[in-house]
């Protein structure tokens, strides 16, 4: 999706979305590691940062590549037929991460209720999905 696309009058869809260029790239390549980080982000706590201050944490995590862990709430492919894992902090929780991974592998791997740690680029924040994350990868599984 263009994001020069216009909505309906009082319609926000991704209103910080990167171009469709620098999408296909973080789609596709491995942003710059966070620099520092040492454990994995709770992806609740992510969002949470992100609600809270939305630009300074955009300052941060922006073109940056880390480590996100979570609880699986959802295994699936999205709307755009890739494959997804969600991360929340309850296997009932709300999303509070959307990992787009870039091969099928990940579904065979992941079930609902598994705490995992992914590594990813971040893509933008989401009204609906939390933080959404590209290029993921899949680092650990506790089941």
């Amino acid at each position: 999706m263009s994001s020069t696309h216009k909505f309906p009058a009082g319609v926000v869809f991704f209103p910080e979305h990167p171009s469709d260029e620098k999408t296909r790239i973080i789609q596709t390549t491995p942003s710059p590691m966070l620099e520092g980080q040492t454990a994995p982000l709770e992806a609740a706590d992510l969002l949470a940062a992100f609600e809270k201050d939305p630009h300074g944490s955009l300052k941060i995590y922006e073109d940056k590549r880390f480590d996100v862990t979570g609880v699986a709430i959802a295994v699936m492919r999205d709307i755009h037929n890739l494959p997804t894992v969600r991360l929340s902090d309850t296997e009932d929780g709300r999303c509070c991460a959307h990992c787009i991974f870039p091969t099928d592998d990940v579904l065979q791997q992941v079930s609902v209720g598994d705490r995992v740690v992914i590594r990813a680029n971040y893509l933008v924040l989401s009204n609906v999905s939390g933080i959404v994350m590209k290029f993921s990868e899949l680092l650990s599984v506790e089941k």
